[in-house]
């Protein structure tokens, strides 16, 4: 195994139950598992956010688990960062790692991390930027850039596990059924999508799977294209590869 890795020295652990409101400040560890507002920046090497939360400040924890509604006012930087429920986010999100298996709304500018992992919803109006993307569930983005990406959507229901009346109150929409991730702009060295829409898609090593919708590709390497996809416009020096069945 790895060295553990250290956002502060403190030995403070704070753990919060019911519901209160705190002060920010530099912990070891924050539990979080009532209807808490932290108000302030928080430092921690390892946080778990469960119930409902509201933090108003930037967050640093080497470890963030999301297992709860949580709603952060700023930004997040984190080693790794895991969602299992749903995090509001208004600030940008840094991370080695980000595993998603609820999910992310973020008004941010920019997430970046070396790995993104997404079997559930990641809704962001901005620029995703990782080094390997790999989502089984939904993405809608601006633009995603990285060595390899890997999206092949599934139809899921959002926030199938919500109540409609708890829905209301955090700010969701009811959802209903998605089959599709929706992204503007996706350049990649290694590029595999299925069920994506996209205007432009600009690649070396490109497949564009069963219904997808693409206005442009841009395709330097080998272009495999299914029979089920639709392209407006191909360019680029490549080479088509027969789709296996």
């Amino acid at each position: 195994m790895g060295q553990e890795v250290k956002y502060t020295e403190s030995d403070l652990k704070c753990h919060i139950e019911g519901i209160q409101t705190i002060k920010g400040g530099e912990f070891h560890s924050v539990k979080v598992s009532g209807v808490v507002t932290i108000n302030g920046d928080v430092i921690a090497n390892k946080m778990r956010l469960e119930g409902v939360s509201t933090v108003k400040g930037v967050v640093k924890a080497a470890s963030l688990h999301v297992n709860g509604v949580t709603n952060i006012s700023n930004e997040i930087v984190s080693n790794e960062v895991k969602v299992e429920a749903v995090m509001n986010l208004s600030g940008n999100l840094k991370a080695k790692k980000l595993d998603i298996q609820g999910v992310i709304r973020s008004r941010g500018d920019k997430v970046e991390a070396e790995s993104i992992t997404c079997k559930g919803m990641l809704d962001f109006g901005g620029e995703i930027s990782a080094d390997f993307v790999k989502a089984e569930g939904i993405i809608r983005a601006d633009e995603i850039c990285g060595d390899e990406i890997w999206i092949e959507s599934v139809s899921i229901e959002p926030y199938q596990w919500i109540k409609k009346g708890i829905r209301s109150l955090i700010g969701l929409d009811d959802g209903g059924k998605e089959n599709f991730s929706q992204v503007d702009l996706i350049e990649g060295t290694t590029i595999t999508l299925k069920n994506v829409r996209a205007k432009e898609v600009n690649g070396h090593n490109i497949t564009i799977g069963d219904n997808c919708t693409i206005d442009r590709v841009d395709c330097n390497g080998t272009l495999c294209v299914s029979r089920s996809a639709t392209i407006k416009e191909i360019t680029g020096e490549h080479t088509f590869v027969e789709k296996e069945s």
